[in-house]
């Protein structure tokens, strides 16, 4: 679902991050998370890049293969830590 959700979201890094927080958790992001999400996204870039990142062998169920760009691939990996939000997985 992460996957899915990164490709339809589009923009800069914070209109995307603005975007995700919205889509996901149907609000705006802190000032302290937008902080967060933007050096998620820049570490990420960077460990995609260099080649230190575990890769995990796509399992046949898979619906859409990961990105193969680092930017598009930190993009899906931010989304997935927003549906793993504790906002998102608690019914109030």
């Amino acid at each position: 679902s992460a996957k899915l959700i990164a490709s339809r979201l589009s923009g800069d890094d914070e209109t995307f991050i603005r975007s995700g927080f919205e889509t996901v958790l149907n609000r705006e992001p802190t000032q302290a998370e937008m902080k967060l999400c933007e050096q998620f996204l820049n570490d990420q870039q960077v460990t995609l890049t260099d080649g230190t990142a575990v890769k995990f062998p796509n399992s046949s169920a898979t619906i859409k293969a990961p990105a193969t760009a680092p930017h598009a691939r930190a993009r899906e990996n931010l989304i997935h830590v927003l549906l793993l939000h504790n906002d998102f997985v608690t019914v109030r």
